[in-house]
């Protein structure tokens, strides 16, 4: 029963997300109008837009495709997307509040670091926090079979912000959820990890972790201790990990915190656990 629940866990860890080396672009994002909602892992019926470097059969072409439909991203104009290009701190910032139907706001809030304003680029784990924590603010819609809880339960805390007596897991991992029971029924078995030292480059995790807990705190207008700040970086990195929306660089599942995060990998990332949109929050709670 202890493997059955470990590989249950186990299975929120399917979508793998790989890093590879920046390319810098000084073009800004034309963000669109998002209009349009659609379950994860679900390409668009028909794509209105075309990009003259994102062409059919690139394995992140649908994903592309699908968040422009959506009006989540706009490329750059002139037809470019630039799927090979790195996001900067600032746009994973921008993304977020879109993402969850929100207004940018028009003014900066962080004091001596500018959330809005940060050009440098956005590490893997930067991005893995910032929307893990966004997520991990919102409250619960989503009911389950009672067989479905008492497995999520088992899988541990980790696994799932909140689960109520009766059944009601956190509404904006719905679409997470989604794609955990679809792998649930395909049998899928991927490693879980209890802890960052579970990561075969775990020094490496917390040596990013102590260099950048206090960049994270204002950057997320999180508060409290030294120690209190770097236990919520871990929990958050473990959240995006068991849950899918980031995976490991090689077969063993190197986390590589310092990489950098492409526009190609980001629209698959979102693309598969469905927030594509910013009206995401209406089917999850639907």
């Amino acid at each position: 029963m202890k493997n059955c629940r470990r590989i249950v866990a186990a299975l929120l860890a399917t979508l793998m997300l790989t890093s590879i080396a920046p390319a810098a672009h000084a073009m800004e994002e034309e963000w669109g109008k998002v209009n349009h909602v659609y379950h994860p892992n679900t390409p668009a019926e028909t794509y209105t837009h075309a990009y003259t470097d994102v062409t059919p059969g690139a394995w992140y072409y649908d994903a592309v495709m699908t968040l422009t439909e959506g009006g989540l991203l706009g490329g750059y104009g002139g037809g470019k997307f630039g799927p090979d290009d790195s996001l900067t701190r600032a746009q994973v910032n921008i993304l977020r509040f879109r993402l969850y139907g929100q207004n940018v706001p028009s003014d900066d809030w962080g004091f001596e670091y500018k959330p809005l304003q940060d050009k440098n680029t956005a590490s893997r784990a930067f991005a893995a926090i910032t929307f893990m924590w966004q997520i991990d603010r919102k409250g619960g819609t989503k009911l389950l079979t009672e067989y479905e809880t008492a497995l999520i339960k088992d899988a541990g805390y980790g696994l799932a912000y909140e689960i109520s007596s009766d059944g009601i897991l956190a509404s904006m991992w719905g679409t997470v959820y989604d794609n955990w029971r679809a792998a649930l029924a395909a049998g899928k078995n991927i490693e879980y990890r209890d802890s960052i030292d579970d990561f075969p480059d775990a020094d490496t995790i917390h040596q990013w972790i102590d260099e950048n807990y206090e960049l994270m705190a204002a950057a997320l207008s999180m508060s409290g201790t030294k120690e209190e700040l770097t236990a919520r970086c871990e929990q958050l990195l473990l959240y995006a990990y068991n849950l899918g929306m980031i995976g490991g660089v090689d077969d063993i599942g190197t986390l590589d915190p310092y990489g950098s995060l492409t526009r190609a990998q980001v629209s698959q990332m979102l693309f598969n656990v469905g927030w594509t949109y910013s009206g995401a929050i209406s089917y999850m709670y639907g």
